[in-house]
């Protein structure tokens, strides 16, 4: 047990004449009667009978000892209630249930018992829980959510009551902005008010939202709020609407995919696979080779369509090219996965991602040379002087191959290229040098 700190005689003195064992002397310095020897007198100087109450707070003096409670001062934590207040009719301290009468701020949330219950002492709708530093349950403390800067003072300083003390206090970094520790989303835009103050500092900093204002609430922690999903048709529930392993803010802020589309460029990979795997999820053919991506690396299927007749979409059949022979694959961000010096798209003639007669190898680079031979031949019978300045779609040639002009002018390319390859090879043979081009 804890006693006040009064001196010893003092106590003696309480706890003797409590019990009727000790009478204290007349103050005229006369002797009693020889049959109230033992009586305890009807006011005793020193002390008081055990079932009085000393200080009108509605504990005896038994109950005030045996809590260890001041039985001169009404509230012996000075917390604002009294401590028959605090401790209830029964004289008892439940903790757990009661606040404190020794302790100033029971649950030291930086509020005082008095601040979270009210003057009636009891706990009601509105009110904070004294046992509880987080009433609503939003991991933010009562009294950082009340703007509460400074904690509760030790009223006693080394005597048995306490105020403020332990982990549970935090002061807010921004008492100007408080929120209401009795409900878990202030302003009910759908997200608790810990999650809105990610620090917990009880500041509006970089990064976080507004706890007091509903139209920047961000359910899922896609990186949109709540008003951008539901206006662009999004799940606020869902970070990944669509279901392709991106975040909808990621895919809207960053990426700049559809986030109702599971295959944005619709190349039959899905676009979390390919941010993952380096190729674009917003351009089919990364490389530029003339083949798409998923064809590139053997895709047989295209993403089906997640909702049916949903908003959600899948792989445009309309724009997907399955791979005619999967087990031969290119890398979909190399044009020429070879090296040979001709792009994949034009050793793979049809683009079906089989090798067919009369089409070089893409994973072969020693047939390059021959190819690019024939292709150039071929680019050489297309050209014809009657050809209209404006770009045709396609010119066919006698052997059946289709270039249209991107693709004859790529080729040229290529021939200067080896040319240029070739001159110096031949330079470096005769020992001189080779004027750029």
């Amino acid at each position: 047990m804890t006693y006040p700190s009064w001196s010893a005689a003092t106590l003696l003195a309480c706890l003797l004449a409590a019990h009727g064992a000790w009478a204290a002397p007349d103050p005229t310095g006369a002797a009693q009667p020889a049959a109230d020897v033992g009586k305890a007198p009807a006011v005793a100087v020193l002390g008081a009978p055990g079932d009085a109450d000393l200080d009108g707070d509605g504990l005896t003096t038994d109950q005030e000892l045996l809590l260890g409670t001041d039985p001169d001062n009404p509230d012996s934590d000075e917390d604002g209630l009294s401590d028959g207040l605090e401790v209830g009719a029964n004289g008892v301290y439940d903790v757990g249930i009661d606040p404190d009468p020794l302790d100033a701020d029971t649950d030291d949330d930086g509020l005082s018992d008095f601040d979270e219950l009210g003057a009636d002492g009891l706990f009601e709708p509105g009110d904070t829980d004294p046992n509880d530093p987080d009433t609503d349950g939003d991991n933010l403390s009562d009294g950082l959510e009340r703007g509460v800067v400074y904690p509760v003072p030790d009223p006693d300083g080394d005597g048995p009551a306490r105020g403020t003390d332990g982990p549970n206090f935090v002061a807010d970094a921004n008492p100007a902005t408080i929120t209401d520790p009795t409900l878990i989303d202030s302003d009910g835009g759908g997200v608790s008010d810990g999650a809105e103050d990610r620090n917990r500092n009880g500041a509006i900093e970089a990064g976080e939202s507004d706890p007091n204002d509903p139209t920047d609430d961000d359910s899922d922690g896609d990186g949109l709020t709540d008003q951008e999903e539901i206006a662009a048709g999004l799940d606020p529930s869902n970070p990944d609407t669509d279901g392709d392993g991106l975040r909808d803010g990621d895919e809207v802020r960053f990426f700049r995919t559809n986030p109702l589309d599971v295959d944005t460029d619709d190349d039959g990979l899905a676009d979390g696979d390919e941010t993952a795997g380096l190729t674009f999820a917003t351009r089919a053919d990364t490389d530029e080779d003339g083949l798409p991506d998923g064809l590139e690396l053997g895709l047989v299927d295209p993403i089906a369509d997640p909702d049916g007749d949903g908003p959600l979409l899948g792989t445009d059949l309309a724009v997907f090219r399955p791979d005619a022979d999967p087990a031969t694959r290119t890398d979909p961000t190399q044009a020429d996965t070879d090296g040979g010096g001709v792009p994949d798209g034009a050793e793979d003639l049809n683009g079906d991602g089989a090798l067919d007669d009369g089409e070089g190898d893409p994973t072969d680079p020693t047939d390059d040379d021959d190819r690019l031979d024939a292709l150039l031949r071929a680019a050489a019978a297309a050209r014809e002087p009657s050809d209209p300045p404006e770009p045709r779609p396609e010119d066919t040639v006698d052997d059946g191959l289709i270039l249209d002009r991107a693709a004859r002018q790529r080729l040229g390319d290529l021939a200067v290229d080896r040319v240029h390859r070739t001159a110096h090879v031949q330079a470096a043979e005769r020992g001189t040098a080779v004027a750029p081009v």
